[in-house]
């Protein structure tokens, strides 16, 4: 399946707003056999709205690391904003574990 995020969000690609409506779409479509983001040679920029999209997949949405980089891809997203996701992937990922670890 393919998201087309500027066309789904128009000029909003770094509000918590936009964010949250890909994330929902994400969910909706998981089933999938994978979802590709498509940004069409846009910046986004925007911890927010990378946090809200894909970051809260794996705190509210339940996601793993795994299963995320199987389904997942970005076929267009620009190197500077990878590394901004990557960030925001980590960040969440190691706040799980963290998490997960003060339980037991």
């Amino acid at each position: 399946m393919i998201l087309d995020v500027s066309q789904l969000c128009g000029d909003d690609i770094i509000s918590r707003d936009a964010g949250k409506k890909i994330r929902e779409l994400i969910l909706s479509a998981w089933d999938e056999a994978s979802i590709e983001l498509h940004f069409n040679g846009r910046t986004v920029g925007s911890v927010s709205f990378f946090d809200e999209a894909i970051g809260l997949l794996v705190k509210k949405g339940g996601k793993s690391i795994g299963a995320m980089k199987n389904k997942l891809k970005f076929p267009d997203l620009k190197p500077e904003d990878r590394a901004l996701l990557n960030y925001v992937v980590l960040t969440r990922v190691k706040e799980a574990r963290s998490q997960k670890g003060s339980r037991t």
